[in-house]
């Protein structure tokens, strides 16, 4: 199901992809305005840091691409920790293994780079690493490796970007419902 649901979001980011030159025209304008340090009028707040890819999406987009960073947080979280609950017992290079990770991840972290990043939406997928790591720790932590795997029986039960950033809500919506 998992497979299904992430090809069906990808669809669905596609669907909303807007191909009006005018549109996409403004959009890179109130962005270029955005990264300038003005807003576009009407505009009460800054951008929030947001990347150029993400202020030219539109707000539908901006909405699947949430659930789908979600996901990816969860899954390369679920990664990192089962890679560090193997321990050298199992494989005993993974000590190594997890520093080359990092270093990867790490790699660049010029001004530029930075700047970079951050103008692409990139900052947001090593970002991604992080908090899906906390994210598996803190629940696992919270409601035990069973009640961290209720995450992959439904897209119901998939972690919102939010819940990545508060594993206790996830624990509270899902456990909750299951109780019930």
């Amino acid at each position: 199901w998992l497979r299904d649901h992430l090809e069906g979001e990808i669809q669905s980011f596609l669907g909303e992809t807007e191909v009006d030159p005018m549109t996409v025209l403004e959009r890179i304008r109130e962005a270029a305005q955005s990264l300038a340090g003005g807003r576009p009028e009407g505009e009460e707040e800054d951008d929030g840091g947001r990347s150029l890819v993400e202020i030219v999406q539109t707000p539908a987009q901006r909405e699947i691409l949430g659930r789908l960073t979600a996901v990816m947080s969860l899954l390369e979280g679920h990664a990192d920790f089962v890679m560090d609950g193997v321990g050298p017992a199992v494989v005993p290079s993974v000590a190594e293994i997890r520093e080359k990770f990092q270093q990867r991840r790490a790699k660049g972290a010029s001004r530029l780079d930075m700047a970079l990043r951050k103008l692409l939406g990139l900052d947001a997928k090593l970002r991604q690493y992080r908090d899906g790591e906390r994210f598996v720790r803190a629940v696992v932590d919270q409601v035990g490796m069973d009640g961290f795997n209720r995450v992959w029986t439904s897209p119901n039960t998939l972690p919102t970007k939010t819940e990545i950033a508060k594993p206790a809500d996830w624990v509270a919506r899902v456990h909750r419902k299951a109780e019930s």
